[in-house]
């Protein structure tokens, strides 16, 4: 594809990854209501607890959770995050069993590659989410639209890099979760 002729800025592409990782490195989630802060504290929770092996199901409950208790226009970066979310999970379980490229940046462990895969789901959320919010500004339109082509191919594109980074450069994040104040 010829990004110059797409409605993606060139600029927009060259950015993304730089200030999606500079977010990610300091715990920025971009700007959410309150609502959609517990959202994103629950599905952080649910899966830093359960087995590896629940994941997927606990992302699937999570968006049960998101249409039900959520406006729609509140839903839909969490739903995108969410999608990216079960096929990042989806894609690393697959690839630490056959690594195939990756193999060189993977521990000879399968299980420590496996104890990973939360983490790196997390990412994929967490530069999701950035990447939704980041988008907003770079359109003069009020109040554009969450899911259509530009933002979307940001968001991947965010998402990918950011995962691909942790697992080739073993970037840690700052540990903050600035929305809430809890006892965990």
């Amino acid at each position: 594809m010829n990004y110059s002729e797409s409605t993606i800025s060139n600029m927009e592409l060259y950015s993304v990854i730089p200030h999606t990782y500079n977010a990610f490195i300091n715990s920025d989630f971009g700007s959410f209501n309150l609502r959609q802060y517990d959202m994103i504290d629950i599905i952080y929770l649910w899966i830093k607890e359960n087995p590896i092996e629940q994941i997927e199901q606990v992302i699937i409950d999570f968006e049960s959770n998101v249409m039900k208790h959520l406006l729609m226009k509140e839903q839909l970066p969490l739903l995108l995050c969410s999608s990216i979310a079960k096929s990042s999970n989806k894609y690393w379980q697959s690839k630490i069993y056959k690594p195939e490229g990756w193999g060189k940046f993977f521990y000879k462990e399968v299980f420590i590659n496996r104890s990973y895969i939360p983490f790196w789901v997390l990412a994929s959320i967490q530069s999701t989410l950035f990447s939704s919010c980041f988008g907003k500004s770079t359109y003069i339109i009020q109040d554009p639209p969450q899911i259509a082509g530009p933002l979307f191919a940001t968001t991947l594109t965010a998402s990918i890099g950011i995962t691909a980074g942790l697992v080739i450069f073993k970037w840690t994040p700052l540990i903050k979760l600035p929305w809430k104040k809890s006892n965990y």
